[in-house]
C-alpha cells in the first residue's frame, strides 16, 4: 500500500496502525451510548414534569374539595390519570438505560409499543387550540424521538 496517495493525517495514522498491528482501527463516530444516556434522562425529566403537573392539578382541585372522599377521588383522578403518562416514561427510561448495557430487541419493541400511542395522541392534541397545540407538539417530538431510537436500536442488534 502506497501511503503517498492518502492526504488525511487520521487516515495515515490508521493505515500505519493497521500495518504495524495487523488489526483494523476502531471507527471514531458518534457514540450511540451517549445518545441513549441523554434520551433516558430526557424521558425521566418528562416523567418528573408530568408528576409536577399532576400535583399542581391535585392542588387546584383540592382547593374546593372539603371531604376526605372527594380528596381521595381527586387524588386518584390526578395521579391515576397521570400514571398513563409518567408510568410509560419511567419504564422507557429504564429500558433505554438497560439497552445501553445489554441491548436486546425486546427492549426496542417495548419502547416502540409504549411510545407509539403517544405519537398518535400528540397528533390529536395538535388539532386543539392554544396550549393543547403546544402540548401536542412536545408530545409528538418526545415520542417521535423515542420511536426513532427504538427502530434504530432494533435494527442495530444482530439476531
Amino acid at each position: 500500500m502506497n501511503s503517498d496517495h492518502v492526504s488525511s493525517p487520521e487516515v495515515k495514522a490508521a493505515a500505519a496502525e493497521l500495518m504495524s498491528t495487523g488489526r483494523p482501527v476502531k471507527e471514531t463516530g458518534p457514540n450511540p451510548r451517549v445518545g441513549s444516556y441523554l434520551l433516558s434522562w430526557l424521558a425521566v425529566i418528562a416523567g418528573i414534569a408530568v408528576l409536577i403537573a399532576c400535583g399542581y392539578m391535585f392542588y387546584l382541585f383540592a382547593e374546593n374539595d372539603l371531604g376526605v372522599k372527594l380528596l381521595a377521588s381527586t387524588f386518584i383522578l390526578c395521579f391515576g390519570g397521570g400514571a398513563l403518562a409518567y408510568g410509560p416514561l419511567f419504564i422507557m427510561a429504564k429500558l433505554i438505560r438497560n439497552g445501553r448495557k445489554t441491548p436486546t430487541k425486546r427492549q426496542a419493541i417495548w419502547v416502540l409499543a409504549l411510545a407509539f400511542p403517544w405519537l398518535l395522541a400528540g397528533g390529536v392534541l395538535m388539532t386543539y387550540p392554544n396550549i393543547m397545540r403546544y402540548l401536542g407538539v412536545c408530545t409528538v417530538l418526545l415520542s417521535g424521538i423515542l420511536c426513532v431510537w427504538a427502530i434504530r436500536h432494533f435494527a442495530s442488534i444482530k439476531a
